[in-house]
């Protein structure tokens, strides 16, 4: 009668240390690893303009940029030696955005795509590490905004299945698209903005950047491949402010090109190479002036690096001088041609003919205008 009661006595406690084993391991399991990710659009893509695709007369193309920032952390107390996220952008217009390229942080860190998804695989991380870094997708041209559409997760070992915490979600914040082709104010004719991506981009103003009687003035900016410390929004802004500026001018006042291209920096190459440095043309509509007796080549076009002074120091305003007389240098960009009205010769879009157009060769931000 002992040896059977002290048996079921073993019997029950062994039970408890089991049930209590397998409890434990349950809960281990749940939380260990684990890999906590957070997506969220990235600086410079609150809000961007959305693509335009180009006119049968007119090839110019406008490629904007939207990005968004991934953040994986390793949460658990194992290595992982597997971690990945794909991502799909999703819109709400007619067409698809389009995956184009990524920043890492981390050299081990790739990323690839197709279409509007991307997949990404990632270094191995270490309990507590982490690593962060940038999709970048070219904006569809309808819609008025872009999401990302994510999973994620973890593995530890090399097998499969093992230790898996895959999750999903949506990015924290979406990216709101401009589309002001259908705006009242027609803000498409005087601003444009765009994350700035690394491999270089293209970014103007109006259709097709073609002046006309309504928008007389148009900006045409083009950045090389660059490497900043941080990423964020390239804009333009056009301003037409009421007073009359130069005695060529008939009646329309003078007109003003913002352009904002944070954090890009450039060591002047020696010789100078353009393809290395900003290039802005800026258009004149042929209705908004008279030159008269003036030579096209004698129109002036000044610069000032900080629009925000009220006071601007020398040597500002600053006329521009042609490249080939003054180089540019930092706070005085130049001409690369002399200022000239468009002819047939120099492009097929007829609408073009008799405009004034300036060339201009920068090493950073800044204003101009005539």
């Amino acid at each position: 009668m002992n040896i059977q009661r002290s048996v079921k006595t073993w019997t029950a406690r062994t039970l408890a240390v089991v049930l209590a084993a397998t409890a434990s391991a349950a809960a281990v399991a749940q939380s260990d690893p684990r890999v906590l990710i957070t997506v969220d659009r990235a600086d410079g893509s609150e809000e961007v303009s959305l693509s335009r695709a180009p006119t049968k007369k007119n090839t110019l193309q406008l490629d904007t940029y939207a990005a968004f920032k991934v953040t994986v952390t390793n949460g658990a107390t194992n290595t992982l030696n597997r971690v990945f996220f794909n991502g799909t952008a999703v819109g709400d217009g007619m067409d698809l955005a389009t995956w184009d390229s990524f920043i890492a942080t981390k050299p081990g860190d790739s990323c690839t795509g197709s279409g509007n998804t991307v997949s990404c695989k990632l270094e191995s991380l270490n309990p507590g590490d982490g690593t962060s870094f940038t999709v970048i997708f070219i904006t569809p041209r309808t819609g008025s905004s872009l999401d990302l559409s994510w999973t994620g997760g973890g593995f530890e070992g090399n097998g499969g299945g093992n230790g898996c915490c895959s999750q999903l979600g949506a990015s924290k914040n979406k990216v709101k698209l401009v589309d002001p082709t259908t705006d009242d104010l027609s803000l498409y004719k005087t601003r444009a903005s765009t994350f700035m991506r690394p491999k270089g981009f293209t970014l103007f103003t109006g259709p097709q950047a073609v002046t006309t009687s309504s928008d007389g003035w148009s900006t045409i900016i083009t950045v090389p491949e660059f490497v900043a410390t941080t990423y964020t929004k390239a804009s333009i802004f056009e301003d037409n402010p009421a007073q009359s500026c130069q005695p060529y001018v008939v009646g329309q006042g003078c007109f003003s090109s913002d352009v904002n291209i944070p954090n890009f920096a450039v060591t002047l190459p020696n010789p100078v190479d353009p393809a290395k440095l900003l290039q802005i043309t800026i258009r004149w509509d042929k209705s908004f002036f008279n030159l008269g007796n003036t030579k096209p080549a004698d129109v002036k076009l000044y610069y000032v690096k900080d629009p925000s002074l009220v006071t601007q120091p020398s040597p500002y305003p600053y006329q521009l001088q042609l490249c080939s007389v003054t180089p540019p240098a930092p706070g005085l960009p130049c001409l690369a041609v002399a200022p000239r009205i468009l002819k047939n010769t120099d492009t097929a879009d007829k609408d073009l003919w008799g405009d004034l157009e300036f060339n201009v060769w920068a090493l950073e931000n800044g204003r101009y205008v005539n």
